[in-house]
């Protein structure tokens, strides 16, 4: 938690904001952050392709720590399509952004929802 955090009774306020992969945020709610997010990963059926997305989180712009990730790991020669879902923490004042990871032609991710929840 940060530096001035105090305990608060939880709110749960939900929102679907329109987001982008690949920006960074900033956690200005005055809460705690629940990230939720719902993503189709297609992985091709060519040697090393792979489709995954990274929750990262950080005290600074373009975070690098790695909060949750999901998705279609490295398979050769493998057609693969799943539905993922994927929930990190962002704390207050916090920086999060996801990224979305795409190797081999025919693979992709499609974000479907993307929901905050302040605590």
């Amino acid at each position: 938690m940060p530096f001035n955090y105090q305990k608060q009774p939880v709110k749960a306020k939900i929102d679907y904001p329109a987001r982008s992969e690949d920006t960074d945020y900033q956690n200005l709610t005055g809460r705690p952050l629940l990230i939720m997010i719902t993503a189709t990963c297609y992985r091709a059926s060519v040697a090393g392709s792979e489709a995954f997305l990274q929750g990262k989180v950080g005290d600074a712009p373009n975070p690098a720590g790695i909060a949750s990730m999901v998705g279609q790991s490295p398979a050769d020669n493998e057609f693969a399509k799943g539905i993922f879902h994927m929930a990190f923490m962002v704390p207050l004042e916090g920086y999060y952004r996801v990224k979305l990871n795409e190797a081999g032609a025919g693979s992709g991710v499609t974000i479907n929802m993307w929901a905050e929840v302040e605590l």
